[in-house]
């Protein structure tokens, strides 16, 4: 045979070569890509953490003011309405919005629970419902037509306390605008239950109708929204202090506390990049603050 001419030869050699550099420019391109990728995740992770320690760095700060007043005045918060209105702070040389719930001033839903380990808790007062009963007020003054089944909420939870209201949707179909009318009313404590009372002085007028659900004989709105207005500053150190002309009508002896132990904290910074958002739940007790849990929310963009 004769040997293939030398520009076939060349030609060969050089469609190997375009080969060559075709995939070497592939190979290029790709780990450009894969290093953007990585540089991209590195510099998220990094920001998030960045956040993140701005959030617990902005809790800290809220808590140990938050426990240096109840410490000053015997386990009652001061200006109690001051504190439960949007409030801000700087941390890192940013600015972290917050707002600050009491949680002793809601149904806490684990009284349904122990509906059923004390039968006492059935009678509820003179003026006043039982858990059970209130509960159901509640769900029909949000507008939701149906009785939640309480052994479907023990089947639930399997022998657990409620850690968080959003549970009852698990048992109940309750419409968006109807759980955004109860959501407010209620929270979750865990622990032993201490009596069915309400923090007159962590109330907030948008929980009138949380009031009005626990009475055997409504009142008039605009006597609670006085009873509301007319807390001192530093609040009622004592149901009793309440002026007979709002309390009339009124079980202010076992619907009313005057201090609370556990609060809910909410806390957003504007970093940029997404919606950071951090939820603790505070617990005082024996002049500490205790931080239940976290629940970090990362919507980033």
């Amino acid at each position: 045979m004769r040997p293939a001419p030398a520009s076939d030869q060349r030609g060969m050699v050089l469609l190997i070569v375009l080969l060559v550099i075709s995939l070497i420019t592939v190979m290029a391109a790709s780990l450009s890509r894969t290093g953007q990728t990585t540089r991209q995740s590195v510099s998220a992770a990094q920001q998030r953490l960045q956040v993140k320690w701005q959030l617990l760095g902005a809790e800290a700060a809220v808590a140990a003011d938050l426990q240096r007043q109840l410490d000053a005045s015997g386990g009652m918060l001061p200006n109690a309405a001051a504190w439960l209105s949007p409030r801000a702070v700087r941390v890192g040389g940013g600015s972290v919005s917050y707002a600050l719930s009491d949680v002793g001033a809601c149904f806490n839903l684990n009284w349904l629970l122990a509906v059923q380990k004390n039968q006492t808790a059935q009678k509820g007062s003179q003026d006043a419902l039982p858990a059970l009963a209130w509960f159901q007020q509640l769900l029909a003054r949000a507008g939701i037509g149906q009785n939640i089944s309480l052994q479907a909420l023990q089947n639930m939870l399997q022998g657990y306390q409620f850690r968080d209201p959003s549970q009852l949707l698990a048992v109940a179909s309750i419409a968006p605008a109807a759980w955004q009318r109860l959501r407010p009313q209620l929270c979750a404590v865990s622990g032993p239950v201490r009596g069915q009372n309400l923090n007159i002085n962590g109330l907030t007028v948008a929980q009138i109708p949380l009031i009005q659900a626990a009475l055997k004989k409504p009142v008039d709105d605009d006597r609670l929204r006085q009873l509301l207005a007319s807390r001192p500053e530093k609040g009622w150190k004592d149901p009793g202090q309440i002026p007979p002309t709002l309390s009339s009508g009124l079980p202010v002896a076992t619907l009313f506390g005057t201090s609370s132990t556990d609060y809910q904290l909410t806390l957003e910074s504007d970093a940029p990049g997404g919606r950071w958002i951090l939820r603790t739940r505070l617990h005082y007790e024996k002049k500490k603050m205790h931080v239940v849990y976290r629940q970090f929310e990362d919507n980033a963009e």
